[in-house]
């Protein structure tokens, strides 16, 4: 199973309490988005995170632009967007949760309705 980080004081927490290494050892398979990775973890001091098993994800141009327009659009969200387009696209392409219809409905969309 893979669990997106979406927030990286997460890990950081993990590694100040000494459980980094036992939570990638477990069958979670961890992922974050790149853009993400490279504005707050690169700069850190979790250099070894990709040799524990770290995923990045990449994010498409559409993607990238998409989570730029939710991030005008709530700006509350800040970096978050990133990893919401990001799981969205997982979601999309295993079929999960909604996207399982043959014409889903995005939340965002459903909204409005």
């Amino acid at each position: 199973m893979t669990t997106l980080v979406s927030d990286m004081s997460n890990l950081i927490d993990l590694e100040r309490g000494g459980l980094l290494e036992a939570a990638f050892a477990c069958s979670l398979q961890m992922v974050v988005p790149d853009l993400l990775y490279e504005t707050e973890l690169a700069q850190e001091t979790l250099p070894y995170l990709n040799t524990l098993g770290l995923g990045i994800v990449e994010l498409s141009e559409a993607e990238l632009a998409f989570a730029q327009q939710i991030s005008s659009e709530r700006q509350g969200l800040s970096l978050d967007c990133f990893a919401l387009v990001a799981i969205e696209a997982e979601a999309r392409s295993l079929k999960r949760g909604l996207w399982i219809d043959a014409a889903p409905v995005p939340p965002r969309d459903w909204r409005n309705l």
